[in-house]
């Protein structure tokens, strides 16, 4: 018998993360906005947030997800009467399949939030640089993390990068065409609670 190997296709790969943040803003923070060269994610764990993509404005409840392409210049606003808790995590990835997730939002199901809640664990368990300063732009590696954390790291965002493809394909509401309307109207975001 000759046993044959298959090689497997990777459909996602990251390259690095930049930043990984999870902190609380206050009630009346706003940030100007910046563009850079990367990948961003920024989820809503808590609160409301107004967010700048280029030149649209759009509003992110508890939940709620959007992404920001490379040199897309994105800003952000607390808008709600609570201090919004917020995840942002930046990364690199050369993937074909990131295009998806250009102009792209979505609400996340309790499984999409867990898969970040992991990414935030491995996160905290791997990286000596604080999580609540927004101001940090390159992480510090701890010396001595549990094995395999910088790796779980990656597999757990890839693993989420690939879950939302799948779950969120037939969700084609382009962002452009949302501006800062009620949760009921968003096409892309359909649910609620935090992790």
């Amino acid at each position: 018998m000759t046993y044959v190997k298959t090689t497997l296709q990777h459909s996602i790969d990251i390259d690095a993360i930049i930043t990984l943040h999870y902190f609380e803003y206050m009630k009346n923070f706003e940030f100007k906005g910046e563009s850079h060269n990367f990948w961003e994610f920024l989820y809503v764990d808590k609160g409301t947030v107004a967010v700048r993509a280029d030149d649209t404005w759009t509003t992110l409840y508890t939940g709620d997800i959007i992404f920001h392409q490379p040199n897309e210049f994105h800003a952000i606003k607390s808008i709600g009467k609570d201090s919004p808790n917020l995840v942002v995590m930046s990364f690199t990835s050369s993937s074909q399949a990131m295009s998806f997730f250009v102009n792209k939002s979505f609400t996340l199901n309790m499984e999409e939030r867990a898969m970040i809640s992991r990414i935030i664990t491995e996160g905290r368990h791997t990286l000596a640089t604080p999580m609540h300063i927004p101001s940090v732009e390159q992480v510090q590696l701890k010396e001595h993390a549990p094995f395999g954390s910088q790796q779980m790291i990656l597999l757990y965002l890839e693993m989420f990068l690939i879950t939302l493809i799948r779950e969120h394909q037939e969700e084609r509401a382009p962002l452009y065409s949302i501006s800062l309307l009620p949760r009921k109207n968003l096409q892309s975001r359909n649910a609620s609670a935090k992790f």
